[in-house]
């Protein structure tokens, strides 16, 4: 049984960009696609690129950020 494009594309969504946390039978076929289409490496490359960018270092929001953020919301003005 062979794995489609799109098949790969939902597995990927699935289970994420890491072949080795795909089940078994799953990761086979992808495995024998990888090694014969470019869009699927290409496919497979672009979702380890985006799970890299949100593995990524957390960042803090500025003091303060979230009331004025909810004061705004609520037509507060903010002080001169």
């Amino acid at each position: 049984m062979a794995i489609s494009i799109a098949d790969f594309e939902s597995a990927i969504d699935a289970y994420g960009p890491d072949l080795d946390g795909w089940p078994m039978p799953v990761r086979a076929h992808a495995a024998t696609l990888l090694a014969s289409s470019a869009e699927a490496r290409q496919l497979l490359a672009a979702a380890k690129a985006v799970d890299a960018a949100l593995s990524g270092p957390e960042t803090k929001a500025p003091a303060g950020l979230a009331d004025r953020i909810i004061g705004k919301a609520l037509g507060k003005r903010e002080p001169d």
